[in-house]
């Protein structure tokens, strides 16, 4: 996947996140399926903070990163 894919992905998955948490009741279900997309929320930023650490970039805005 690419850098920009990667990190409007996780646009998407955040507001995903977001929304499960306002839904109310907490179902084991839906605990579960909180802890999964955290899990992948974790992931998918050490990927995107890996795949801007190798761009070109300036060190500045790497260190801002």
């Amino acid at each position: 996947m690419k850098l920009w894919m990667a990190l409007y992905a996780m646009v998407w998955i955040a507001l995903i996140e977001f929304l499960l948490e306002m839904t109310p009741g907490a179902s084991s279900v839906l605990i579960n399926l909180h802890i999964v997309i955290g899990v992948v929320i974790t992931g998918l930023a050490f990927s995107n903070f890996s795949g801007i650490r190798m761009t070109r970039l300036m060190g500045r805005v790497k260190r801002i990163a």
